[in-house]
């Protein structure tokens, strides 16, 4: 049901959908908070709910979602960042993660920081978590991504596996497409993160797109980064 013209809240009793493995209602014009019932739908993979009008905190429940692998809640309105990580971090099947555009109505004092226990994912693919508040340094763990390092073994994530749109994965400024897979990417664009950037992400050679933009990191570039042999984008700006 994406890409249409829905209104009104997730009313819905997802509790009732215990086989439910995949949830797309982007791109629509939904409001309220996340259902905490779609907790109860244990064999759901995917949930796509970009580009909505919904608020509130990820639900704690979300924890037990131990088969959830794509989850897409960018351009939202979505509150407490600590408490979405805080959830997600049991989710340990994760592929794709995206949490762009959301968080912008927090206080500054309570943003908050990219937590160092998303290295610890195996198969995490794709993350952004661009446009957000999130300060401090890149945790180096993230420079330890299994997935990304190019040494485990190469999994093309397909697009339509998850129902996902190629629109949605066009690349502005460089008018790249990635033929229906999506690309491992590293999106940390438009936060206010501090420090140097690590010349461990030099190790992460199975980067597509690697966007640290407007952020306010110093010193050098490193020039580990030239061991990335599979980037196509490279964003510092």
């Amino acid at each position: 049901m994406a890409n249409n013209s829905l209104h009104g809240t997730l009313g819905l009793n997802f509790s009732l959908l215990r086989r439910l493995r995949a949830l797309h209602l982007d791109w629509n014009h939904l409001s309220g908070h996340l259902p905490a019932s779609l907790s109860r739908c244990r064999e759901l993979r995917v949930v796509n709910l970009r580009r909505n009008n919904l608020s509130g905190p990820v639900p704690s429940a979300f924890r037990r979602l131990q088969a959830l692998s794509f989850f897409d809640i960018g351009n939202n309105s979505i509150t407490s960042i600590a408490q979405a990580f805080r959830t997600l971090q049991e989710c340990r099947a994760l592929t794709v993660l995206i949490l762009t555009i959301n968080f912008q109505g927090v206080e500054m004092p309570a943003v908050g920081q990219i937590p160092p226990w998303l290295g610890g994912f195996d198969s995490l693919y794709r993350i952004d978590l661009s446009n957000n508040v999130l300060t401090g340094e890149i945790p180096l763990s993230l420079t330890r991504l299994k997935s990304l390092d190019g040494n485990a073994r190469c999994v093309q994530v397909s697009m339509s596996l998850y129902g996902v749109r190629l629109h949605n994965w066009h690349i502005d400024r460089g008018q790249l497409w990635y033929n229906h897979y999506i690309p491992p990417t590293l999106d940390l664009s438009r936060n206010g993160l501090t420090g140097a950037i690590r010349p461990e992400l030099g190790d992460l050679r199975a980067l597509s797109i690697l966007n640290l933009s407007w952020n306010a990191l110093s010193g050098t570039i490193p020039a580990t980064l030239a061991s990335l042999s599979a980037l196509q984008t490279l964003d510092l700006s």
